[in-house]
């Protein structure tokens, strides 16, 4: 099991509004099925994520930079911005 923390580059806040939240949340669904990984806990703050974490059926790696690129994608169409956002 991992806890892993996901932070805003410069600790920017990444979450502006539920839908932001919630288009999260649907992320980490979709690759926690596609990835077989198992979520014991989250939290989400304004700026930064926390996980709680057991590994799938592939590296833990992999999967974060999943949901990473995919959640960023629609960041930054929403916003308008292009860079790092984690």
């Amino acid at each position: 099991m991992y806890h892993v923390i996901i932070r805003g580059a410069n600790r920017q806040e990444i979450f502006h509004d539920d839908e932001d939240c919630l288009r999260f949340l649907e992320t980490l669904e979709k690759y926690k099925v596609k990835s077989a990984i198992k979520i014991y806990g989250w939290c989400l703050m304004n700026n930064h994520i926390h996980l709680l974490i057991e590994e799938g059926k592939e590296e833990l790696s992999t999967t974060m930079k999943r949901i990473g690129v995919s959640f960023v994608g629609y960041y930054h169409l929403k916003y308008d911005t292009t860079g790092h956002l984690f």
